[in-house]
């Protein structure tokens, strides 16, 4: 029949992919006819297939007929020792599976037998122990009696293996059979150390644990970890076999020991208690509600603690189970502030996992006004775990807003509204900040004994949260009205003592205002403010323009709030002393601009010959003129110096005065050629002088500081500019110095100078005795000099001109700054006072310096000179309309979206849990 079917074709032929044969087919679909036809016309059994399997793994597997194994073994060459025939039988796939281990997954029961017979005529020995763990999960009690009874096994269930592997099985009349008719240890225990009766307990199978319990299974027994039966049902979230436990009414009493004694302190305190957790720490961590109030009524304690000193309430907190929270809490709340291991209580676990739930719960009936300990408790909890609801909660319903600002740690004495912003709770200060008391907030705190120098909020918004500061900023901007009461800083009012007073006068009207501290205080109640601090130097180190310039909070500073309030003090006062030291040293530079141009050499009279001399006549009185201006120049220097340590910013100020003062007396006195150069070395230090002074102009510095930005962008690629230039400069001076009476490399060097802005003529350069050489090197000088790199540099110069306009603005803004603090510096207490506008201001009062009355110039001067230059109006409004504050503008308020979502999505859902509790209630009412 094969030959006809088949023809010629190879029956040993294997497929492309899976390698089986025709034989292998054949045993797959248990087709008896075929393998034996097969096997006849000389198929070979060997072939494996590409997981490893024979012909005799298919026919184990695949079907339970005996006479195509059977047809397949006779194959085998006999010798005298069989090994071959042990070998085939023995032979595992891939997987590791012998045909034996493949029949007793697929319950073949016959092919089973027929190979425990093979194995026991050939003296094989297995291991059965895994073969009757899975024939016991198969729940084939035939194939197990098969194998228990072999006598090719060589091991003895002692532990009871495949009893444990029956209890995890639902079929219980398995597990009844292995009890009556094998001799099991019950009490036999796996790697956890868990019994039979526990593993069925935590696979919920209540049929095995009747069984189990019938045949007197220890119901006491522990695991290796310390949990009893109860322990494991509650961790597996056995309901049905926990339930079973606690209504059995032969063992009531047993149950009732355990929970309510046993688990309580026995097994608390035993030594192999792994982690010391009760079976109500368990439903706690599972929060399997139904097993939790089955539970509850045989616990007297509800409070035990763990290895980790956690109650139940710890760990419900923990696991985010809020039903069983809220019904601990209803039991008792003596755990709720009771700390663990790790100093955690309940309360600040849930606020950590951001509960709102557990959270509202504990508030709902709590008494914060009377108790000013507690109320501290929950403010420092808020900022800890910066859980914005715990502290909506607290500022709306318990009316905490005065303790945020007046209450303080008594650690170290700080405002709790600064430590929100120390610790970067941004949420919660910008929730402060928009409450109705935000003035309040923001003032400074008292000085006191335990804090002698306390940090105003400002000053930590600034370093900390510029973002929220620039939101202070626009809140502080109301129409017509600025308010630079927490950006000047200087003056405060102590409104403890106010309000101390004010209950000496017994005037509760001043006392509650005083107390609420939402006074809007006026520039005239300077009669209720105090300097902050004596020396005023230790003002201006902490000023918040001073640390907006040292943390880089440009946005800050471009700020209309903050440029309304540099420009107010400029005008009031700051101009004056800047425009004077401006004239000072305009003076400096026509002194000696007119001694170097007006000062001629001596003359000469021999033998009545009048000649010129190398000497200048130069009086002595012109070099103590330099001097004293010199020592006036340097101890200006030197003051500035004295109160902002500003070395790098300094250094040319003190070399122009040391070289003045040097200069002016020792070598004016030595009546030598050398005082022109001297004179010009200092004119032109003089002239620079006078433009480092500019650079704080309101209309010329910032071309200044332009200038100044595009020299040092040079400076920077000066290395490779000269890198450039070398090479032609040595190669002109060996090629044309000569022709060209070059006397000297420098002189050559600056000669290519020239050569690079575009003087050029190659007639001088002897083009008619020029060599190819010379000729190529000049052409590649006039494409990559003169044309490449000072286009290159013309780029440089002017391809970022608006960033280098936006950073001279900054810079000229902050040098102003500085301008203004060396000049209240110097200025005594009634003048500052005089001039200070650190409250309120109107916008009509800023305005009126504008049409103040000047009595050294003219309107038409005035006039001109605000045509000049750029106007400021245009450098605000560049500032205002660039790019980079638009897109910082736009995250903010993409911030602000998220969190009033945040809020909404809160809110949200709190109402629809109302809305189910209020169905629960109604279905209720219905039923009654």
């Amino acid at each position: 029949m094969i030959n006809e079917a088949f023809g010629e074709i190879d029956i040993n032929e294997q497929e492309t992919f899976t390698n089986m044969t025709f034989l292998h087919y054949a045993c797959q679909y248990g087709i008896e006819k075929i393998v034996t036809d097969l096997i006849l016309k000389g198929a070979n059994i060997n072939l494996k297939d590409s997981n490893g399997n024979l012909p005799s793994h298919f026919a184990a597997a695949c079907t339970d007929n005996i006479q195509i194994i059977e047809a397949i073994i006779n194959v085998i060459p006999k010798d005298e020792r069989n090994i071959c025939i042990i070998e085939y039988i023995c032979t595992k796939n891939i997987s590791g599976f012998n045909a034996l281990r493949l029949a007793v997954e697929h319950k073949r029961g016959n092919i089973v037998q027929y190979l425990l017979k093979l194995y026991e005529t050939y003296s094989l020995v297995i291991d059965n122990l895994p073969l009757l763990q899975l024939s016991s999960q198969k729940n084939d009690f035939s194939i197990f009696s098969l194998l228990e009874k072999s006598t090719c096994s060589t091991t003895y269930d002692k532990k009871g293996a495949v009893l444990i592997v029956a209890a995890e099985n639902e079929n219980a009349l398995l597990t009844e059979k292995l009890l009556l008719e094998t001799d099991f240890s019950i009490e036999a225990t796996d790697e956890r150390g868990y019994t039979p009766l526990l593993i069925a307990a935590s696979c919920d199978n209540v049929e095995n644990v009747k069984v189990l319990i019938e045949h007197d299974a220890s119901i006491t027994a522990i695991a290796f970890n310390g949990k009893t039966i109860l322990a494991v049902a509650v961790e597996h979230n056995a309901t049905n076999v926990f339930k079973y436990l606690l209504s059995a009414e032969t063992m009531i009493f047993t149950l009732s020991e355990t929970i309510a004694h046993f688990c309580q302190t026995k097994l608390l305190y035993q030594r192999n208690f792994h982690d010391r957790n009760t079976p109500l720490h368990i439903v706690a961590q599972t929060g399997n509600v139904e097993i939790f109030k089955a539970m509850i009524e045989y616990y007297h304690d509800v409070n035990i603690r763990n290895f980790d000193l956690q109650t139940p309430l710890h760990i419900a907190a923990e696991n985010g189970n809020e039903e069983i929270f809220e019904a601990l809490l209803k039991i008792s709340t003596f755990s709720l502030h009771l700390p663990d291991k790790n100093n955690e209580t309940p309360l600040s676990i849930a606020c950590k996992n951001n509960s709102s739930k557990m959270i509202k719960f504990v508030m709902k009936d709590i008494d914060l006004i009377s108790d000013p300990d507690k109320r501290k408790y929950y403010l420092q909890l808020s900022i800890n775990t910066e859980n914005t609801y715990l502290l909506k909660s607290l500022f709306n319903k318990h009316h905490l807003s005065q303790d945020i600002h007046h209450s303080s740690i008594h650690k170290d004495n700080q405002a709790y509204f600064k430590l929100f912003i120390e610790n970067g709770y941004f949420e919660g200060v910008s929730f402060l900040l928009n409450s109705k008391n935000w003035k309040a907030l923001l003032r400074r705190q008292p000085i006191s004994e335990r804090n002698p120098n306390p940090k105003s909020p400002m000053q930590l918004l600034v370093q900390f949260m510029p973002e929220l500061a620039q939101k202070v900023f626009d809140k502080c901007i109301q129409g017509e009205n600025y308010i630079y009461e927490f950006i000047d800083d200087i003056y405060y009012v102590d409104f403890l003592s106010l309000q101390l007073l004010a209950r000496n006068q017994k005037d509760a009207a001043i006392e509650k205002e005083i107390w609420h501290n939402d006074k809007e205080y006026k520039t005239q109640d300077l009669k209720d403010s105090v300097i902050k601090r004596i020396r005023h130097k230790e003002i201006i180190d902490s000023h918040p323009l001073t640390l907006m310039v040292k943390h880089k909070r440009y946005d800050l500073l471009s700020h209309k709030l903050v440029e309304s309030y540099i420009d107010l003090k400029w005008n009031r006062f700051a101009k004056w002393g800047y425009y004077s030291l401006c004239f000072f040293h305009i003076m400096i530079v026509l002194f000696l601009t007119n001694l170097i141009i007006d000062t001629k050499q001596q003359l000469k009279v021999e033998k009545g010959n009048i000649t010129l001399t190398n000497d200048w006549e130069i009086t002595s009185n012109d070099g103590w003129i330099v001097t004293i201006i010199g020592m006036i120049h340097l101890s200006v220097t030197i003051y500035k110096l004295y109160h902002d340590f500003d070395i790098k910013h300094r250094c040319f100020d003190l070399f122009f005065g040391l070289l003045m003062v040097v200069f002016g007396q020792s070598v004016f006195s030595l009546g030598s050629n050398l005082q022109r150069n001297e004179l010009i070395i200092l004119n032109f230090c003089a002239w620079f002088s006078i433009l480092n002074y500019l650079k704080r102009h309101p209309r010329f510095g910032v071309y200044v500081l332009m200038i100044n930005h595009i020299v040092m962008s040079f400076l920077r690629f000066a290395p490779i500019f000269v890198m450039f230039l070398l090479p032609f400069a040595i190669l002109f001076h060996v090629l044309l110095g000569e022709k060209r009476n070059i006397a000297s490399f420098l002189g050559t060097f600056v000669q290519i100078l020239v050569m690079m802005i575009g003087e050029l003529d190659y007639k001088s350069l002897g083009a008619t005795n020029t060599t190819f050489v010379t000729t190529t090197m000049f052409c590649l000088f006039l494409f990559i000099v003169t044309i490449f790199l000072m286009n290159l540099l013309i780029g440089l110069a002017v391809s970022d001109i608006t960033k280098i306009l936006e950073k001279a603005a900054t810079t000229r803004r902050i040098m102003q700054i500085e301008t203004i603090h060396h000049v209240e510096l110097a200025m005594p207490e009634f003048l500052r006072k005089k001039f200070w506008k650190g409250f309120c201001q109107n916008e009509k009062a800023f305005k009126d310096f504008e049409n103040e009355k000047h009595y050294f110039t003219t309107s038409k001067f005035r006039q001109w000179f605000k045509w000049v230059g750029l106007p400021k109006s245009a450098i605000g409004t560049m500032n205002d309309d660039s790019i980079n504050q638009l897109e910082n503008k736009v995250v903010k308020l993409e911030q602000e979206l998220k969190i009033n979502m945040e809020d909404q999505k809160k809110n949200i859902s709190e109402i629809h849990e109302s809305l189910k509790n209020l169905t629960v209630l109604i279905k209720n009412l219905n039923k009654v």
